[in-house]
């Protein structure tokens, strides 16, 4: 059914770190006995083994510099489907023991089933969902595909799987006839100018920066929101001035979702940068539209969340600003009335604690009754300015 069949593995390495590529090279270059592939310095500028059955090659992504491109095609010659069995075993195995900080440097994984066929690609591919064969890292099979290139240079391809939730790499079949091999692999699926590896960088470099706040920050976020929200209309809707621990926590809350507003913003414009460079990858690429379209479609599902989330944030932040102004307004307001009656009171009293001077000293009696008259005399202007605020 198929012939020679190939693994071709594309792992996507983030150059932020000391060298991470060239650790996961050496680990995968390591002897046979050591669980290596047993990889040498090709003249080409790439790596392979002794019976050329692998071949590595690594270059830097021009959309994306902070990333390194390593892929590695395990070829099993004279086998049939089992070939790709034994493919993934040997990858599995070359992968054990990996470096931490190399493991973490890893952010995005791309599984390409790739073979020769004497049929019709279309044909053949009936038999493989029925069979079980494909599989996932994880070993779930996969019977359906999500979008094809039926009219790829050199065969046809198919999209089995998208990162996203618990599956975290993408996979493809490859399929074609002997004399469209070369065509195939090198024009499509392997190497720098190839097709294939430039949109599917992409959508892995989306998953990689949008996962963690899809997957478990946007509920902490979302609860921030409603926090904020709430006390918003609450404050509002108090009766009497809220104390001054209140307020400060309220001013806090603002400030802590402002700052998250602005890094959900920088996610939502490198998300934006990235869908621009899809589109014009596949305008060089017109037979690739139907995987295009699919791939756009997972850009735009994290593009549109992240967007709305950022446009909903803006917006209970201008809410909350606008109720934290009125607050302040109103207890300026306040604080300057009771200020006004304050003076007011001093400077009465205090005039006439002044005439209190110039009165005789021996006319106790006289005395007494002013003294009266001066806290009948501020109590009336008090309430007299209460009734006013009231009024």
């Amino acid at each position: 059914m198929i012939q020679e069949p190939s693994l071709i593995v594309t792992l996507l390495i983030s150059q932020a770190q000391a060298e991470p590529a060239a650790s996961l090279i050496e680990h995968l270059a390591r002897a046979r006995t050591e669980g290596g592939l047993a990889l040498v310095p090709h003249s080409n500028g790439g790596w392979q083994n002794e019976e050329s059955r692998t071949l590595l090659i690594s270059w830097s992504h021009q959309e994306m510099p902070e990333i390194r491109v390593v892929q590695l095609a395990l070829n099993e010659k004279g086998l049939g489907v089992e070939g790709w069995r034994r493919a993934r075993e040997r990858y599995h195995q070359a992968m054990a023991g990996l470096p931490v900080h190399v493991q973490e440097a890893v952010q995005g994984c791309t599984l390409i089933y790739q073979a020769l066929v004497q049929q019709p690609p279309a044909q053949v591919v009936a038999t493989l969902w029925e069979q079980g064969v494909l599989t996932t890292e994880g070993g779930l099979p996969l019977h359906h595909p999500l979008a094809a290139a039926l009219d790829a240079p050199g065969g046809a391809v198919w999209l089995l799987a998208t990162p996203g939730g618990e599956q975290k790499e993408a996979i493809y079949l490859a399929l074609g006839p002997e004399d469209g091999q070369e065509t195939l692999v090198f024009d499509v699926l392997f190497g720098e100018k190839a097709a294939l590896p430039g949109p599917d960088s992409i959508l892995h470099q989306a998953y990689h920066l949008s996962a963690p706040y899809l997957a478990s920050r946007r509920d902490r976020v979302l609860r921030a929101l409603d926090d904020l929200q709430t006390r918003s209309v609450a404050l509002l809707t108090q009766s009497g001035s809220p104390p001054d621990q209140e307020l400060q926590d309220f001013r806090r809350g603002i400030a802590s979702l402002s700052t998250i507003l602005a890094e959900i913003q920088r996610l939502d414009n490198a998300l934006d940068v990235l869908a621009m460079n899809h589109d014009r990858m596949l305008v060089t690429w017109p037979w690739m539209k139907d995987i295009g379209r699919y791939q756009r479609l997972r850009l735009d599902a994290m593009l549109q969340q992240v967007s709305h989330d950022a446009r909903e944030i803006q917006s209970v932040l201008d809410g909350a600003q606008v109720a934290l102004q009125s607050l302040e307004t109103e207890f300026a307001s306040r604080r300057a009335a009771a200020q006004e009656r304050t003076n007011l009171i001093l400077v009465v009293v205090g005039l006439i604690l002044a005439l209190l001077q110039v009165i005789d000293a021996d006319a106790p009696t006289m005395r007494w009754r002013l003294l009266v008259v001066v806290f009948i005399l501020a109590a009336f202007i008090a309430g007299w300015l209460v009734w006013r605020r009231k009024g």
